[in-house]
């Protein structure tokens, strides 16, 4: 009989394991995606970007909408550096399209900015620029973007499109 209540026991430890386990099931998923994009970015921080964009684009992303912005930026900032411009751009539209309010819109507009110098089309960029530097409060990123703008109009800009961008800008810190 006490061999009986031992083996009742553990069955019943077994069943309250399983449904803690399962009950938890949505939370071990998010941890799981958390847990590749951390390692994204740790290869994209190594400079890794191949490697990086492998593992972004094996993340399945049905159940998890909370990390899709993160993965579209970081698949942006991947394909920018692999030189898959196409790609980096339709990222860039998606993060804008999907995530308008996302903390990282003012990235995807410097990240156009500079697909726009690398093309040579130093007015879009410099729209691209403004766009980042309106939505940026960061001191220190805010002084990074500032010196893109001026290296930017020192690549003769011609003055009236500087004039039509200085004409809606009512910020006199960006004016």
């Amino acid at each position: 009989m006490l061999q009986w209540n031992k083996i009742l026991l553990c069955i019943g430890f077994l069943l309250i394991f399983n449904a803690l386990l399962f009950s938890n099931q949505s939370w071990f998923k998010s941890s799981s995606v958390q847990d590749q994009l951390k390692k994204a970015v740790s290869h994209y921080n190594e400079s890794r970007f191949a490697v990086s964009e492998s593992i972004l684009n094996k993340i399945k992303d049905k159940k998890t909408e909370k990390f899709q912005s993160v993965k579209l930026y970081l698949l942006m900032r991947t394909h920018y550096n692999l030189n898959k411009h196409e790609d980096s751009r339709k990222m860039a539209r998606l993060i804008l399209q999907k995530f308008p309010q996302s903390m990282y819109v003012w990235d995807v507009y410097t990240c156009l900015g500079d697909l726009f110098v690398e093309e040579g089309n130093f007015p879009a960029a410099l729209r691209m620029y403004v766009l980042s530097r309106k939505l940026e409060v960061d001191e220190t990123i805010s002084k990074r973007i500032d010196h893109r703008i001026i290296k930017t109009l020192k690549m003769n800009i011609p003055f009236p499109e500087i004039e039509e961008l200085l004409s809606v800008e009512y910020d006199p810190i960006i004016r």
